[in-house]
C-alpha cells in the first residue's frame, strides 16, 4: 500500500472526490489507518474485499477520528460518523462498528467529511482504481 501522500485511486461521490489508498490484502486490511498520525482532507482508505459479507471495524491504535462508508457494489448502504479513537482501551473493550448488511467495500475518510460532503445512504459511488 502506498502512503497517504501517494494515493493510488479516486472515489467520487456526487461532486466530491476522495483520493484513496487501497487495502485489498489481509495484512493491509488488518492495519488499516492504525498508527498513522492523521489523514489529509479529501483523502481516505478504501477496503476492497473479495466477497460480500458483514464487516466489523474498530478504532484500535487510531490517532484521529474518521467517518466510514459501508458500500455494496457502487452504493452507500450505511454510514458511521465521527468514530473516535479509544486510547488505552483494551482490544476486547473497543467499540465495534458493524455493517448494516453484507458489503464488499468500506471507505474510511476524515471525520466530518460525510456531513461536509452531504453523503447519504443510497448515494452512488464511482471508482477510478
Amino acid at each position: 500500500m502506498k502512503s497517504a501522500a501517494e494515493p493510488v485511486s479516486k472515489v467520487i461521490i456526487g461532486q466530491k472526490i476522495f483520493y484513496v489508498d487501497v487495502a485489498d490484502s489481509p495484512k493491509e486490511m488488518a492495519r488499516g489507518l492504525s498508527g498513522r498520525p492523521g489523514l489529509a482532507p479529501d483523502h481516505g482508505l478504501l477496503f476492497i474485499y473479495p466477497d460480500k459479507d458483514y464487516r466489523t471495524f474498530w478504532m484500535k491504535d487510531m490517532n484521529f477520528a474518521i467517518d466510514l462508508l459501508w458500500i455494496d457494489g457502487d452504493k452507500v448502504v450505511g454510514l458511521e460518523e465521527n468514530m473516535l479513537p479509544e486510547p488505552g482501551v483494551a482490544f476486547d473493550d473497543l467499540r465495534r462498528y458493524n455493517s448494516p448488511q453484507p458489503v464488499s467495500r468500506v471507505l474510511e475518510i476524515p471525520a466530518g467529511s460525510v456531513d461536509a460532503s452531504q453523503v447519504k445512504v443510497g448515494d452512488i459511488i464511482k471508482f477510478s482504481l
